[in-house]
């Protein structure tokens, strides 16, 4: 995958491309699916927001006769909102206060919508430099609830296949069993507060299983 600068049209307005060959996704798997179809997945969720916290996607390539795929995104000029290692300088708690509230205003807006984004951290929360505003970015592991079995008719809220990053995990993510998806990204945020703050995650070791 590549990521790069689009200048064309009238306005020269910036955008980001994300280039991805489809050859080389179809081969590549991702739990049951090829990672194509979890492209396939993503693209489907990301036509569906529209919110000032969450990166848009504006338009999708896909020539049939190539092999390129062709994502047109929302160029954030900052970039991800601090650096992602253990040990970065926190952030001034006034800062941290504004990212924190924009990722729940862009999560509340994919939990309302049904959409779980499962790898809530800091590297995938880019900020706009110009306004100082927080999105929600890398949609790859996102899932639409389904179904009618919650509360109310509305769609099941539990789910059983764990995501993301470890150390931004919710406990009843790594154990056997159901877990509520929403509350999970909700863990997420708070841990990504605390590094907002402190510089680092919550809980650190070097061996996975153990955090």
């Amino acid at each position: 995958m590549k990521l790069c600068l689009d200048t064309r049209g009238a306005s020269d307005k910036l955008y980001a491309i994300k280039i991805m060959d489809k050859t080389v996704l179809k081969k590549k798997r991702q739990g049951m699916s090829n990672m194509l179809q979890s492209v396939q997945k993503e693209i489907a969720i990301m036509k569906k927001l529209s919110h000032p916290n969450c990166v848009r996607l504006h338009e999708v390539i896909d020539d049939p006769s190539s092999n390129k795929l062709y994502l047109r995104l929302e160029f954030v000029t900052g970039g991800q909102c601090m650096p992602s290692e253990n040990g970065t300088e926190p952030l001034p708690l006034d800062v941290a206060q504004r990212h924190f509230s924009d990722l729940i205003s862009g999560l509340e807006y994919l939990h309302v919508n049904h959409v779980l984004h499962r790898d809530i951290k800091p590297e995938n929360l880019l900020v706009c430099k110009e306004t100082g505003v927080l999105k929600l970015a890398d949609f790859g592991v996102s899932q639409t609830l389904e179904g009618s079995g919650g509360p109310g008719g509305g769609p099941e809220e539990m789910i059983s296949k764990s995501a993301g990053t470890p150390a931004f995990m919710a406990p009843e993510c790594c154990v056997p069993g159901a877990f509520h998806g929403k509350l999970a990204d909700i863990w997420a945020a708070g841990v990504s507060l605390y590094f907002f703050v402190h510089g680092r995650c919550p809980f650190v070791s070097p061996n996975v299983m153990q955090v």
